[in-house]
């Protein structure tokens, strides 16, 4: 049985087995991991992780919903999930971003840092939509991932 905790304004659940206490942070999937490492970075007070998450979350995936939704409107063969996970996993270099961006503070920096995690990232992206739009139609369907990376990385420079 888990039991609710509040911990540092983030939400755990603990449980006891065997006369010790276990705690586990409940996070799933790669988009829950990858708002949890950017809402790390973009959230400023400690008060504020909880809604930070929460938009990130959100955001990416509404974000992936968008552009797995405009592909398969565009007649490519795509699976929603595939899609989403795959979207959620490109997301890699930004959340190292996030988390060089806690111990840089030069905004120069923070800049190169991002725009070349955003250029990675949608990079990877489009190797696997463009396989999944038809040859006419790949601007279109390729123009929502670049505007979702684009997205994502304006908040991890606005802090």
């Amino acid at each position: 049985q888990w039991y609710q905790r509040r911990v540092h304004g983030k939400q755990w659940y603990q449980r006891r087995v065997h006369g010790k206490q276990w705690y586990q942070r409940r996070v799933h999937g790669s988009s829950g991991i990858n708002a949890e490492y950017m809402g790390m970075s973009v959230g400023g007070r400690s008060s504020d992780t909880s809604l930070v998450f929460s938009i990130v979350f959100v955001l990416v995936w509404v974000g992936a919903a968008v552009i797995t939704i405009n592909a398969g409107l565009l007649k490519g063969k795509v699976s929603f999930f595939q899609s989403v996970c795959v979207l959620g996993y490109c997301i890699f270099p930004m959340n190292i971003v996030s988390i060089i961006h806690m111990f840089i503070h030069n905004k120069w920096v923070r800049f190169v840092l991002t725009v070349v995690a955003v250029a990675w990232s949608v990079r990877a992206s489009l190797a696997f939509m463009a396989q999944l739009v038809p040859a006419d139609r790949k601007a279109l369907g390729v123009y929502p991932v670049f505007l979702f990376y684009i997205t994502l990385g304006w908040m991890l420079l606005e802090q």
